[in-house]
């Protein structure tokens, strides 16, 4: 069975595909025009550019949706879990329900 195929069945909700702008920080690095490829309340998939982090690099997400004419922002820790050359798999750390709440009813207007 290839890798892709096992991350799939391992998660516990599905990943949509979807394109939304984030910004990922890292130490001193910030990727400041990334993209999502794929996202659910408990992961994502974003494209870097080729930028690589290192497997297992806590890091932060910075995502952003345009709704109406304004921009909605929601920053959550993260944990790289896979990398490959277009980008990283992340999976989310959220610190309370409410994070993980807040990220789903953002996806709900996405």
């Amino acid at each position: 069975m290839n890798d892709r195929r096992q991350d799939q069945e391992r998660r516990g909700n599905p990943r949509m595909p979807l394109q939304l702008s984030v910004s990922l920080y890292f130490n001193s690095l910030m990727l400041l025009d990334c993209r999502t490829r794929d996202i659910s309340p408990e992961g994502a998939y974003v494209d870097t550019g080729g930028e690589i982090l290192p497997h297992s690099a806590d890091i932060d997400m910075n995502l952003r949706i345009d709704v109406d004419g304004r921009t909605l922002q929601h920053r959550l820790p993260a944990q790289v879990t896979r990398i490959d050359e277009t980008g990283v798999g992340l999976s989310f750390r959220h610190d309370d329900y409410r994070s993980f709440s807040d990220l789903v009813a953002l996806l709900n207007i996405a």
